[in-house]
């Protein structure tokens, strides 16, 4: 059995020479493919039915099986404290709130991704209000949301970023009357 002195000594020694260490096993790997094909095959031959019952665990969403919410909690409990798992977790609550937010303001569902790359091929790649293309577009709500519009396919409309930004929050013909669209091209 490895005290505990002999784990700190590898560990040290793998962080120590970590590049070497991997430079060595992915030459093995090159060299030995077909000797290490053979052993994960006789090896799952071997672990066939544990295999199994883990990847089972892992894809099993019922909600009632105990086993799976046991693991799939303590699972959890570990990931949220990880700096990635935390960070996960603030963009997901940020996003709940802020759909929650726009689901009490419009009382309609955010617009979906596949819902804008749709918006986008509708208006043919390009901005709806100069006509350019090849450049990033940017979401632009025809009824601007501070004043009541909603937040889905049906007022959303792909601008670029100087027609975008230039129309702020006005509405549409106010825009064009305030004679700051100098990129508009109608």
């Amino acid at each position: 059995m490895r005290t505990e002195q002999r784990l700190a000594y590898e560990k040290q020694y793998r962080e120590a020479h970590a590049e070497k260490i991997s430079a060595y096993l992915k030459d093995y790997a090159e060299k030995n493919k077909e000797k290490l094909r053979a052993y994960m095959k006789a090896y799952y031959k071997k672990h066939c039915a544990e295999i199994r019952e883990r990847t089972s665990l892992r894809h099993n969403t019922n909600k009632s099986n105990p086993q799976y919410i046991a693991t799939r909690a303590e699972y959890s409990k570990f990931w949220v404290k990880t700096p990635k798992g935390r960070a996960m977790q603030a963009r997901a609550n940020a996003r709940q709130r802020m759909n929650k937010d726009l689901r009490k303001l419009h009382k309609t569902p955010p617009m979906t991704a596949r819902e804008w790359q749709m918006v986008q091929a509708v208006h043919l790649w390009a901005c709806s209000y100069c006509g350019i293309r090849e450049v990033r577009l940017t979401m632009d709500h025809v009824v601007p949301l501070s004043r009541g519009g909603a937040h889905d396919k049906y007022n959303i409309v792909p601008a670029c970023l100087p027609c975008n930004s230039s129309k702020k929050d006005r509405l549409l013909n106010e825009w064009r009357r305030g004679g700051s669209n100098r990129h508009f091209n109608f």
